[in-house]
């Protein structure tokens, strides 16, 4: 008896403390071709959607896989920017050392732990993705799959 009011707690209770709605951890699984690639700097691409008013979408981990194509890319400039439309930088993953390679990579890209500022950054935003070099990429023919982990938080 006691396991299942245990159990009942854990799953009805601890959400409602953390403030968290929506069934837990969710993934987004967006790839990213190479024609997204070569403009990534100049048209951003929207990796999750807004969460709804009064959420915000909290990413647990994102994880970046390279899958090298014929053509390495030209990035000498500028990194994966990750974070909503107000706040574009709050994560980064590399860029040059990553896709100008000619074998699939991996990066682990941290959450967003030390991004902070108005509740209208973050607030019904989308998560989104763009280079943030001084221009776009060049060559390059692979893709590369962006996975994030991510909870809804509600806004009290």
């Amino acid at each position: 008896m006691s396991r299942i009011v245990a159990a009942l707690i854990t799953m009805l209770l601890a959400p409602a403390l953390f403030a968290q709605s929506g069934s837990g951890v969710q993934t987004a699984s967006v790839t990213l071709s190479s024609a997204q690639l070569l403009s990534l700097h100049s048209s951003p691409v929207q990796l999750i959607p807004p969460p709804g008013a009064g959420n915000i979408i909290k990413p647990v981990s994102i994880t970046l896989q390279y899958k090298a194509g014929s053509a390495p890319y030209n990035a000498s400039d500028g990194n994966f920017a990750i974070g909503t439309p107000s706040l574009p930088g709050a994560t980064h993953g590399p860029g040059g050392g990553f896709i100008d390679q000619t074998s699939d990579q991996v990066a682990y890209v941290g959450a967003f732990g030390g991004a902070s500022g108005s509740r209208g950054n973050f607030e019904n935003q989308p998560i989104i993705v763009q280079q943030n070099g001084s221009t776009d990429w060049t060559a390059g023919d692979g893709s590369v799959v962006v996975n994030i982990s991510y909870t809804i938080v509600a806004l009290q």
